[in-house]
């Protein structure tokens, strides 16, 4: 059974659904003093006392700082959960880390083009030896950190109907991390979701990273994130209803622009792209306005 030491990075709104969520039988697989971080003053204060106040057997030791302080100063964590503020915080973490922990993370977010845009989630786990994972992880938020600008979450809520998806969404990978907290020890398509999600369309679904040159036409782009899924690994089809729908998160190389392919299995046993939505496009966005993150 897994057994570590715990550090939650960023001790957001996400954080606080993160904790709402998570069982006692999970917190019982990890070392009882916790490490809570987060840079803003009170926030790491504040989700300690959720955390003790939910789990009496956790000593939680809150910290204001920011995650890469807290990772260069040495103290030891096995286990990180990562909900920060932004698409850049997360992608430094990401390549910060050791190889011997085993990193959540969790962030939502809307598209270019201000309250017209998609908004979406972000959810996944890399585990110490999971190349394939880390290296997804890595490629996707470093597309999305070309696309995006870090916001208050007051100003992504200002919109009534903004703040209320972005709420739901934000529960809905709470959820998620709080089931793979208590899934450590499995292989990343055992994992339930498979290592990378996002919440898109009103559905959680398992997302596979995608480059592209800025060179390739609309079809070559549709045809390859048809073969990056058809060249999954094995164990992940067979985590998977036959119809199960994948997202292909394709990043244009040197360029903004994103956009989320939906492709399904068809009854032949082929994979083909049901629907294409663009999350970052610098020629049709003439508002200029970016994606955005937020907790």
């Amino acid at each position: 059974m897994y057994s570590g030491r715990l550090g939650v990075l960023g001790n957001n709104r996400g954080a606080t659904a993160l904790v709402s969520r998570i069982s006692a039988g999970v917190t019982s697989r990890f070392q009882p003093d916790w490490i809570l971080a987060d840079p803003k003053r009170g926030r790491a204060e504040r989700l300690a006392r959720l955390v003790k106040s939910r789990f009496p057997a956790v000593t939680p030791l809150p910290i204001q700082s920011d995650a890469l302080s807290i990772l260069k100063g040495g103290q030891p964590m096995d286990a990180l959960i990562l909900t920060m503020d932004t698409v850049e915080d997360t992608r430094a973490v990401l390549q910060a880390k050791t190889d011997t922990q085993t990193t959540s993370y969790q962030l939502v977010g809307q598209g270019s083009g201000g309250i017209n845009g998609a908004r979406i989630g972000i959810v996944g786990t890399v585990q110490p030896g999971s190349d394939w994972a880390e290296q997804n992880a890595r490629i996707f938020f470093q597309g999305l950190s070309r696309v995006s600008s870090a916001a208050s979450s007051r100003a992504m809520t200002s919109a009534p109907l903004t703040g209320l998806v972005l709420s739901q969404i934000r529960h809905v990978l709470a959820h998620r991390s709080a089931t793979h907290l208590g899934q450590l020890e499995r292989d990343p398509w055992e994992l339930t979701g498979g290592p990378l999600s996002i919440f898109f369309g009103n559905k959680l679904l398992p997302m596979v990273p995608v480059v592209a040159d800025r060179s390739d036409s609309y079809k070559h782009r549709v045809e390859t994130a048809r073969q990056s899924v058809d060249a999954l690994p094995g164990a992940a089809w067979r985590s998977f209803e036959p119809r199960q729908q994948f997202v292909a998160g394709v990043l244009t190389n040197g360029s903004e622009r994103i956009e989320l392919m939906k492709v399904q299995a068809t009854r032949e046993g082929q994979r083909t792209v049901t629907g294409v939505t663009v999350f970052s496009d610098p020629v049709r966005n003439v508002e200029r306005k970016p994606a955005r993150f937020t907790d």
